[in-house]
């Protein structure tokens, strides 16, 4: 909990917390919530975007997550 009182002024950040520790149900959640709630700014709007590029890049990704046994 007291990491979400820490990221809780930028959205991308918890979000992308959320994504690397595979809370997919709580980032989720997050996003329905900045969602809704919240009015977004230009710079969370911006945050989100520079999050979805690295999401996207092969630089982003676990080599142990695509490791086939």
């Amino acid at each position: 909990m007291v990491l979400f009182q820490a990221f809780k002024y930028n959205p991308a950040a918890v979000t992308s917390l959320c994504l690397l520790a595979k809370q997919y149900e709580l980032a989720y959640q997050i996003l329905i919530t900045f969602s809704s709630d919240l009015e977004m700014s230009q710079k969370v709007l911006v945050d989100f975007c520079k999050l979805a590029g690295l999401l996207e890049s092969p630089g982003f990704l676990r080599t142990s997550d695509n490791i086939k046994p």
